[in-house]
């Protein structure tokens, strides 16, 4: 950060001269590497900052944050803002003329080199080209020209449209850009999952060395220290105040000592769980650490915050239980005919039991291994279904209706004699957590004792989501000597982040985060891990947001999204009646 220092305060001093304020908190700085300043571009900072307030203007980028097109929003919001400064300004600074066609032919420049994103290029090419007074523009396509009319303040007849207060401005602008690229309008907000570190984020490099739209440093540390505290404050899950995880730097022993206090004592010794953080915390994963984490719902070993949290998972049950047992019972029949389906004849082919005199041949002639009768097998014994559920923040508004659900398909495996072990996920303070809310029974007998299902309701919503490292971890919980067939079924929105980084590696100045495009082929590598290890991972997509690209890159055709959380048993019990069907036909 010490090469833009000087280029730092610069930029500074000419935004708060334009903006005829020197206590405005900027967000962004228009700097280069070398010292140097676009002194138009800072102008135009300042400008928008004098004529819109700071509110307004940090509200619009803050909106941006941790999209997978935030540049491009940027860039498109600060053509813009530019245009509505300029025609404010430049009645009383006419220099602004020469200062403002040397900037769009710079920016012209550049994208004639561009040869990627046509869409965004064109739309920019059309606005650059309308700042130098051309008539002759590009023709656009339809939601290209309402993009542009939206940035300029016009209608769709190209009519400019009356507003007048700031506030509405900047929300029409997002508004335009949402309507662009297909955004719904509440992601972006605070309460979305994937908040981004406040570190540098470039807006555009024209070339090596020159000009760049960065970020404020002191504007990305108090924001930092902000959304701190609000993650400290969300992270309790239903309760809002913050408790024992409210957010301060920690040692490594204290934020194991306040995971303790909230979960219980680890499951693993601390021998045990160094051996399991040398084997699974490498590469990407690197510095981070582990805590199995059991459940006991009866036990007092934990904060009475939790304990709160698991009576309403379990009081949420028992008020819809009627309902609940229901869906359970309907479950059961479905997993329960899918056996007798594939047992219709007494006897079938198998790879092992009696040898079938009738098709001996086509064992030494055709190598066919399937010579042989097997009476009655069942999925029972054979197959272990193991539940990963993401129990970070962002299903926090909706954990009782997940623990239900989970509970209603563990139970509806039991009555058929199928073993489960159930698995939840969250990061806080460096560790990720696995909480094993139901261990997988020791052996087949005593599959009868339903109160080892309620440990689902030990599920709680809080923190972030390491996901790549949490399928990591449950391949080590999965016994793939005892069972021929595990199916891992993952419920998550696909939108794997962390707070704590990715070792760093590469160039430039911006630390890789665990978020975004990193994290999620980072989770996509596990689950071929785990599928090289014949281990079935299907997903089950609970989100309101875009998800659709990257849970094709993590699951390829093995998830199912749904839109309502009653919908979990349904999903669960597809993939369940794929495996048995895959189970008798192996």
């Amino acid at each position: 950060m010490s090469e833009f220092g000087i280029a730092v305060k610069r930029a500074r001093n000419v935004i708060w001269n334009a903006a005829g304020d020197y206590g405005v908190s900027t967000a962004f700085l228009a700097c280069s590497g070398n010292d140097d300043i676009d002194f138009y571009l800072n102008n135009v900072i300042g400008f928008t900052y004098k004529w819109l307030g700071e509110d307004n203007v940090n509200g619009l980028f803050d909106r941006f944050i941790g999209l997978e097109d935030q540049a491009a929003c940027e860039a498109l919001a600060w053509c813009a803002l530019e245009k509505i400064v300029y025609s404010k300004e430049i009645e009383s600074r006419p220099a602004l003329s020469e200062l403002r066609e040397n900037y769009a032919n710079e920016e012209l420049g550049r994208l004639r080199a561009n040869v990627s994103e046509a869409g965004l290029v064109l739309v920019l090419t059309v606005l650059y080209k309308s700042m130098l007074g051309e008539k002759k523009l590009p023709s656009v396509g339809g939601r290209e020209r309402a993009l542009i009319r939206g940035l300029n303040l016009e209608d769709e007849n190209g009519a400019p449209v009356e507003i007048t207060e700031p506030g509405v401005v900047t929300e029409h602008i997002r508004r335009s850009i949402f309507t662009y690229y297909r955004l719904p309008d509440n992601i972006g907000i605070k309460e979305k999952k994937q908040l981004k570190k406040w570190n540098f984020t470039i807006w555009h490099v024209k070339k090596q060395n020159a000009f760049a739209m960065i970020r404020d440093p002191e504007y990305m540390e108090k924001k930092a220290e902000e959304e701190a505290e609000e993650k400290g404050n969300r992270l309790s899950g239903l309760g809002g105040s913050g408790g024992i995880f409210k957010r301060k730097k920690k040692t490594e022993e204290e934020s194991r000592e306040t995971i303790r206090e909230y979960f219980g004592d680890p499951v693993f010794s601390r021998q045990m769980t160094e051996f399991y953080e040398r084997e699974i915390c490498t590469g990407g994963h690197r510095g981070v650490k582990l805590y199995f984490a059991g459940v006991n719902i009866s036990s007092d070993n934990f904060a009475e915050e939790r304990s709160r949290h698991v009576a309403h998972n379990r009081n949420f049950y028992i008020a819809n239980r009627p309902r609940f047992n229901n869906a359970m019972k309907r479950l059961s029949m479905l997993i329960s005919n899918a056996i007798l389906t594939r047992q219709a004849d007494e006897f079938f082919v198998s790879r092992a039991g009696s040898i079938d005199s009738v098709k001996a041949w086509r064992g030494g002639i055709l190598s066919d291994e399937k010579i042989f009768l097997r009476k009655d097998i069942k999925a029972g014994g054979d197959l272990c279904v193991t539940f990963l559920l993401d129990a970070s923040a962002s299903q926090k508004d909706h954990q009782e209706v997940i623990a239900a659900e989970a509970y209603i398909i563990a139970e509806a495996l039991r009555m058929n004699g199928i073993d489960t072990q159930i698995l939840s996920y969250s990061s806080l303070e460096g560790f990720t957590i696995i909480n094993m809310l139901k261990e997988k029974p020791e052996g087949t007998v005593n599959r009868g004792d339903s109160k080892k299902d309620q440990g689902v309701f030990g599920y709680t919503a809080m923190g972030c989501s390491r996901d790549g490292l949490a399928l990591r971890a449950a391949r080590k919980l999965i016994d793939d000597r005892k069972y021929r067939y595990n199916l891992m079924l993952v419920l998550t929105d696909a939108c794997p982040n962390d707070d704590a980084s990715v070792p760093y590696s590469g160039v430039g100045f911006q630390a890789r985060q665990y978020t975004g495009k990193d994290a999620v082929h980072d989770t996509a590598q596990e689950v071929r891990a785990a599928q090289a290890d014949d281990i079935t991972v299907d997903a089950i997509i609970f989100s309101e947001d875009d998800i659709m690209s990257s849970a094709k890159e993590i699951y390829g055709d093995n998830f199912i999204r749904i839109h309502k959380l009653d919908e979990l048993a349904g999903a669960a019990g597809q993939f369940i009646q794929s495996e048995i069907v895959k189970i008798y036909d192996s």
